[in-house]
C-alpha cells in the first residue's frame, strides 16, 4: 500500500513539474531582451562556447519582428512561433559597419537555423537548432 501511495505522489509531482514548464514556454514569455550567455553544441565531448567579452543581445517584439545587437553591427528580422514551441527566424539583415567578433558572427549564423525554443525559467531561454543550443538570459 505504501509503495502504491509513493508511486502516486511521485507521478503527481512529475505531472505538476511538466505543466509548469509548459506554461513558461508561451510566446508571451519570449518577448523582450535576451543576452546570449553561451553556445552549447550537442553531442558527446562537445564543450560550450563562451563569449570573449561582448555578449550579443536578441530582442523579440510582439509584432513578430526581432533585433540582434552584435559586437559591432545591429540586425533585424522576423520570427514566427507555433503553439508547439516551434520558432522560425527569417529575413535577418544587418548593418555592415565593421567586423564583428567571432562569437557574434557565430550567433548570427546560428539564429537562422533555430527550429524551437524552451523557457527553463522566466529568465532563462534556450533556442534549439540541429547541432547547437543558444543559451540566453533575460535582460531587465
Amino acid at each position: 500500500m505504501r509503495k502504491l501511495l509513493l508511486m502516486f505522489i511521485v507521478a503527481q509531482l512529475v505531472i505538476l513539474n511538466s505543466c509548469q514548464k509548459d506554461e513558461l514556454s508561451t510566446v508571451e514569455n519570449l518577448y523582450g531582451k535576451w543576452e546570449v550567455e553561451k553556445l552549447e553544441p550537442k553531442g558527446i565531448f562537445k564543450k560550450s562556447i563562451w563569449p570573449d567579452d561582448f555578449k550579443p543581445v536578441v530582442t523579440f517584439y510582439e509584432d513578430g519582428t526581432m533585433g540582434l545587437r552584435l559586437s559591432r553591427n545591429g540586425c533585424g528580422g522576423n520570427f514566427a512561433v507555433s503553439n508547439s514551441n516551434d520558432i522560425i527566424i527569417e529575413d535577418i539583415y544587418c548593418t555592415l559597419v565593421c567586423c564583428d567578433d567571432e562569437f557574434s558572427q557565430k550567433c548570427y549564423e546560428l539564429l537562422r537555423d533555430v527550429t524551437s525554443y524552451s523557457l527553463e525559467t522566466q529568465n532563462s531561454l534556450k533556442l534549439h537548432s540541429g547541432w547547437v543550443d543558444i543559451k540566453l538570459n533575460r535582460l531587465n
